[in-house]
């Protein structure tokens, strides 16, 4: 097992520095930059970190069916860890054709906004070299940003909108307060983050080559150069590490540094065995003491270590509160500090957002329109800066902190006749920073309503709760049913219909089915009002009421 352990981590080794790095070396010799999605599925054989940090620049991806967390995450991380400010991502893949617009985009592209992306490469663009034939040359997989489809030239104001909050989003370096170290083991796409992350906090995973390398503690904090500073570096669920990485972990929580994590009991290498694991039962008695557990070792700077064993490692103030759910990423540049607020619910939401920012005034920017306004209404307490926000349906807003504050420029209560209007100083529990689920607001419990007049028939299979047959039916799709995976983690389904003059039929889209729930013969002739109530998760039809 230890030769087989050596073996694969020479191979992530050798595809991240000779295939990546040496690839780049040619691309760079031609005055050319290397751009890579930092993973692989069915077999990826390096470590996703090590193999996006030899590249020039880094890229993930996100589809509109939910594929992205983990694709995000991993090249947003790679690019914190090793210094890169820019981080693409493939932007608004698989799309049913021709069924989405702008706005139903927004909310997803606020979300990967908030998992650290700050370059959108719009996919798809297939060039159209006919003016006869429409809608033109597309693929299954993408959304058609091509002059063919009917909205491209109206879609000024979206592509500004994505421009603006790009360039806001490549301002300094992104804010975590975690880093999640992935182990050794390799091949490896992704990390764990045991124990969950707390809510109003960000995360990156960070891996042995940057541990080793360019890790150091400043002020309490793990930082990198010109990047982030951790509050917590967290060991994964392994009995095993190398003792060189071991050694360096011991010198960080000797130079103040807090790490939480249970004692390894050896290496995993064949290198210097049995020395090796001599060497690793040794530090980890030096760190760990007599502890047999996951605690938390705080270095004092002094070389003095404290032991401490907690429910939660995460014992900070949250970098993020809202009295209602938001999604965040938050930005700290030399001359500001960047916060992006996304509500991706399809409902206005009316909030306080407290930002761990102390004695600087807040401005909101909104990149919707290009507008900047001083704020009136705010609260500084206990190093926290409390503002009240409005946000329309699916509506963003950036906070930027850059002026110091003053206590006489602001208003912290408005009341009338006594009254409560606003009030700044309402700080938002730590329980509060909780971040959206955008589908608990509208998930088996809702109404679909909408006015048809068909002019083509639409497939009516049989009803069925299960399969995938009608995925490939000949539909006249009113509205195609998303992903379940769209709506959040768990087994959900979304829901959409398909409408012909011969009748309609309530379609629902899954993680391993495809089918329609509700399906009726009748003819549609005319102008018809349908509507698909849900409720407890179980569709029915009304045609004219």
């Amino acid at each position: 097992n230890r030769f087989l352990w050596d073996l694969r981590r020479l191979v992530a080794d050798r595809v991240a520095t000779e295939y990546v790095g040496g690839l780049r070396d040619l691309c760079h010799a031609q005055g050319l930059e290397l751009w890579l999605e930092n993973y692989g599925h069915w077999g990826f054989p390096a470590e996703f970190l090590q193999y996006g940090g030899q590249s020039s620049c880094i890229g993930g991806e996100f589809w509109l069916g939910g594929l992205g967390s983990i694709e995000c995450r991993a090249a947003t991380s790679a690019a914190n860890i090793y210094g890169f400010p820019r981080v693409s991502a493939e932007a608004f893949t698989g799309g049913p054709l021709f069924q989405t617009v702008p706005a139903a985009l927004k909310a997803r592209g606020d979300w990967a906004f908030c998992e650290g992306i700050n370059h959108f490469v719009l996919h798809v663009n297939i060039h159209q070299p006919w003016e006869d034939r429409r809608p033109g040359v597309n693929a299954w997989f993408g959304t058609e940003f091509n002059r063919h489809n009917t909205w491209f030239e109206a879609s000024g104001d979206w592509i500004t909108y994505l421009r603006r909050c790009c360039y806001l989003l490549q301002q300094g370096t992104r804010v975590a307060d975690v880093a999640y170290f992935i182990g050794e083991d390799a091949p490896k796409m992704t990390g764990a983050r045991q124990p969950a992350l707390p809510p109003g906090c960000d995360f990156d995973y960070i891996n042995a080559e940057v541990i080793a390398s360019r890790l150091s503690v400043q002020d309490a904090l793990l930082t990198l150069p010109g990047g982030p500073g951790y509050r917590v570096l967290v060991l994964p669920p392994s009995s095993t590490i190398r003792p060189e990485l071991l050694r360096k972990i011991r010198d960080l929580v000797l130079a103040g540094a807090t790490v939480y994590g249970a004692p390894p009991a050896g290496s995993p290498s064949l290198q210097r065995f049995p020395d090796c694991d001599r060497e690793v039962r040794t530090l980890a008695a030096e760190l760990w003491g007599d502890e047999k557990q996951a605690v938390l070792l705080c270095g004092d700077g002094a070389g003095g270590i404290a032991r401490r064993t907690v429910e939660t490692p995460f014992l900070f103030e949250p970098d993020f509160r809202s009295s209602a759910p938001l999604l965040y990423t938050h930005r700290s540049a030399h001359d500001a500090e960047i916060y992006f607020i996304a509500n991706p619910r399809p409902q206005e939401v009316v909030t306080t957002v407290a930002l761990r920012v102390q004695g600087l005034a807040p401005e909101l920017w909104w990149p919707a329109s290009g507008k900047v306004e001083r704020v009136a209404a705010y609260d500084v307490q206990n190093g926290l800066t409390c503002v009240p926000l409005h946000l329309d349906a699916q509506g963003s807003v950036f906070v930027v902190l850059r002026r110091q504050a003053a206590d006489t420029d602001r208003i912290v209560r408005v009341a009338r006749d006594g009254e409560s209007m606003l009030d700044a100083t309402a700080l938002p529990g730590r329980e509060a920073a909780v971040v959206a689920d955008g589908a608990a607001a509208v998930c088996d419990d809702f109404t679909i309503a909408l006015w048809v007049k068909p002019t083509a028939d639409t497939a009516l299979p049989p009803e069925s709760n299960s399969g995938a047959d009608a995925l490939n039916a000949s539909r006249n799709d009113a509205l195609y049913p998303p992903h379940g995976s769209a709506f959040g983690a768990g087994q959900r389904a979304g829901s959409g219909l398909a409408v012909g003059r011969n009748g309609v039929c309530v379609l629902e889209h899954g993680a391993t089915y495809f089918a329609p729930v509700l399906v009726h013969a009748t003819p549609v002739e005319d102008w018809t009002h349908l509507a698909v109530v849900y409720r407890d998760a179980r569709p029915r039809l009304y045609l004219n009421g």
